[in-house]
């Protein structure tokens, strides 16, 4: 028996009517997206009710500045405040002192120090040769304000004035 899904929303889309079958007997629902995508596209029930599908595409193609908000909040939402330092809380590289942080950076998935993707997301473009430094000199750190970008030459000559060096 067919279950009517129309009216009902999943994610984004919003299904409208029911559409028939395609090549593989699997029922076809049109839904609309909210994105104001104004091509109605078709879509799987199954994919539908288990949550696999949740719009038109548009998520994938989610503008930057939207992404950035987002990770924003995931950056805080695995920190906490200690003074004035935001520390990362969440995972870290074994044997190494900054938090990483899953994320999309310039086109690549990968696992990414989370106080650069903090420099990123709040104060811009990291260029390939620059380093982002601490001016608290606490590499759990991740607050943008503590944050700024050094060449290596900078961050040696940080380390021995401000007395990091394991001599």
């Amino acid at each position: 028996m067919l279950k009517d899904l129309t009216g009902i929303t999943f994610g984004r889309l919003t299904v409208l009517r029911y559409h028939g079958k395609n090549k593989h007997n699997q029922i076809l629902w049109e839904c609309k997206c909210n994105c104001g995508n104004e091509n109605n596209k078709f879509y799987i029930s199954q994919l539908l009710l288990s949550g696999k599908t949740k719009s038109c595409g548009c998520i994938k193609k989610e503008p930057l500045e939207v992404y950035k908000v987002k990770l924003k909040n995931r950056l805080l939402k695995n920190s906490v405040k200690k003074e004035s330092c935001i520390e990362w809380l969440g995972p870290f590289r074994k044997n190494f002192p900054h938090g990483v942080i899953s994320v999309i950076y310039k086109g690549k998935k990968g696992n990414y120090q989370a106080h650069r993707i903090s420099y990123w997301v709040n104060k811009g473009e990291i260029p390939e040769d620059l380093f982002v430094l601490h001016d608290c000199d606490n590499p759990k750190c991740i607050n943008h304000e503590h944050l700024h970008l050094g060449t290596q030459k900078d961050n040696m000559h940080e380390m021995r004035t401000r007395f990091r060096a394991n001599d």
